[in-house]
């Protein structure tokens, strides 16, 4: 995965659950996080920090920079850690 990061020109990430910052999460509901395999970490001066399994997604990235008016930063994370970061929703369906 971090052969991949580097290729892509971008960083990655294994343990969400330590880098989520829990506001972060009422920014997308946990189903559009699992529907677009995507889950936001921090967000500071406008841009957003988002955990991604494909980070070349872009209909993803400019469809959330449209809606939250922030500068989209994917990183890159596997669809297993991806899986145990979403865990933070708590089941929580609501968008």
């Amino acid at each position: 995965m971090k052969l991949a990061a580097q290729t892509l020109g971008i960083a990655w990430c294994r343990d969400l659950r330590k880098h989520a910052d829990a506001e972060c999460l009422e920014l997308r509901g946990e189903r559009e996080a699992r529907q677009n395999r995507m889950m936001p970490l921090k967000r500071a001066a406008g841009r957003l920090v988002l955990a991604m399994v494909d980070p070349t997604d872009l209909d993803t990235i400019q469809d959330l920079e449209g809606r939250l008016g922030m500068t989209v930063e994917p990183v890159l994370v596997t669809p297993e850690d991806l899986d145990k970061g979403l865990a933070l929703y708590g089941g929580n369906e609501g968008e």
